[in-house]
């Protein structure tokens, strides 16, 4: 988890122009099945939680001109459940009303805390 806290947001330019970006995300984020009327065998309600597994994802900034098409891909699938390690302060609201954690900013890891991970 620390290793994945230090890489977030690293670049690298791998020719003029060109960078490769290291980026973690949250991959299958878990729910909570809720009671409701219309709940079937096959369909149920549910929340989507802002944890799941963590995953490290490299993207490409292409600002080269070339008309290139820039792409991200997952690299790495941790299999760490965010949960414990994320502090419930990254925790924000989406553009559709929807939690999440917030992974895009400056993020630090400390042992000694609760949740090692927090924003720096």
């Amino acid at each position: 988890m620390g290793t994945a806290t230090l890489l977030n947001g690293k670049s690298v330019e791998l020719v003029p122009g060109f960078v490769a970006i290291i980026n973690a995300h949250v991959g299958a984020r878990r729910h909570l099945k809720i009671d409701h009327p219309d709940n079937t065998e096959t369909m149920s309600y549910g929340i989507l939680l802002p944890d799941g597994n963590l995953r490290i994802m490299v993207a490409t900034q292409n600002n080269t001109g070339d008309g290139l098409v820039s792409i991200a891909l997952d690299f790495l699938d941790t299999g760490i459940d965010t949960e414990p390690y994320f502090s419930r302060s990254l925790v924000e609201l989406d553009e559709h009303k929807m939690m999440r954690l917030r992974l895009d900013g400056k993020l630090s890891f400390d042992t000694s805390q609760t949740y090692p991970v927090t924003e720096a």
